[in-house]
């Protein structure tokens, strides 16, 4: 996988909290295999370390639980955004955005929204 930044397409998190935008169920992410870049963006003051490697994203996908559209977390979360990423598969770019604490929003090739969950790094 190939890590170099560039500029990821925006999650409006407010939107998605106001109610604003809907939030669709996510049956899967994208398979470490088929990823063939990652563009990873940490925000300044969330403690984030300069870039996540492909090990450490590895280890969120084979965390991640997949939140029902519905679900209470998403709109009662409070962590401070820590990584914005842009993933690229041949079935297109997923942007992500990873919070504190373990909570996540992707951006689908398709224009469709959803959410997760993963276990936080150390």
């Amino acid at each position: 996988m190939q890590e170099t930044p560039q500029s990821t397409e925006g999650i409006d998190v407010g939107k998605i909290l106001r109610k604003e935008q809907n939030l669709t169920y996510i049956d899967s992410l994208p398979a470490p295999r088929d990823i063939s870049q990652i563009h990873c963006h940490p925000f300044i003051g969330a403690g984030s370390k300069q870039s996540l490697s492909s090990e450490e994203f590895t280890q969120i996908l084979s965390t991640a639980t997949m939140l029902q559209p519905t679900d209470s977390i998403i709109f009662n979360w409070h962590y401070a955004p820590q990584y914005s990423l842009s993933v690229v598969t041949k079935k297109g770019q997923y942007s992500i955005m990873l919070y504190l604490g373990g909570l996540a929003f992707v951006k689908l090739p398709s224009g469709s929204v959803g959410a997760f969950k993963f276990e936080p790094m150390e």
